[in-house]
């Protein structure tokens, strides 16, 4: 896991014997108003339900991502899972403040 790029991304890639590890960035905390927005073409291929899209030259695969909200990163650990739940907060004149936001994205890691 890993944040700073004010932005959510997922990928998953191949790391020692396991096939598909997730690797998470999120950075959409709000510090900044404007996120950084990735390019057309991932935008493309998640409005045309493509995603996962493999990356060129890369056994690494964007999985989900979501550049154009705020929002955070909810982990939640038990003795054999590890979940990943990343919420997308709209505009907070958009919505009443205590509404539930159902994850945007999520990903359960089994230890």
């Amino acid at each position: 896991m890993t944040g700073h790029v004010h932005n959510y991304q997922r990928f998953s890639a191949p790391l020692h014997d396991k096939e598909h590890v997730p690797f998470i960035v999120a950075g959409a905390g709000g510090y900044n108003k404007r996120l950084h927005t990735l390019s057309k073409a991932f935008h493309d291929a998640q409005e045309n339900n493509r995603l996962p899209l493999q990356m060129s030259g890369d056994p690494a695969q964007l999985d989900n991502f979501k550049d154009d909200q705020h929002g955070y990163l909810r982990v939640t650990v038990t003795d054999e899972h590890l979940t990943l739940d990343y919420v997308a907060v709209p505009d907070p004149s958009a919505n009443p403040k205590d509404a539930y936001l159902p994850p945007f994205d999520s990903v359960t890691v089994t230890f």
